[in-house]
């Protein structure tokens, strides 16, 4: 996947902007893109007698906006002093696509 046109080498060794994944199956759930970016996706097969073909690129797909996170998990108290409590929590779970700042 890249915004770039891929360099494939002989081999199948793809560079420049490129990364692969190793999933069996035909369904691959792609992570940690950049938020309202355009992407084009192609595929390989392997098998034991080597890697075929990249398929034909995806249409550009481009990803959404971040958006709120989920709640966080419920705070507990880990340490109670004379004129404080120190909590704790889980994060949320959902991050809304963005890095967690409070």
């Amino acid at each position: 996947m890249s915004q770039d046109e891929p360099e494939v080498l002989p081999g199948g060794t793809i560079l420049r902007g490129w990364v692969g994944a190793r999933v069996e199956g035909s369904v691959a759930l792609i992570r940690d893109l950049s938020h309202s970016t355009s992407y084009r996706f192609v595929v390989v097969a392997e098998n034991s007698a080597g890697t075929g073909g990249v398929s034909v690129r995806t249409s550009p797909v481009r990803t959404g906006p971040a958006s709120i996170p989920g709640p966080p998990g419920k705070p507990a108290a880990l340490r109670v002093t004379g004129g404080g409590v120190l909590l704790g929590w889980d994060p949320p779970i959902e991050t809304g696509g963005g890095v967690l700042v409070s």
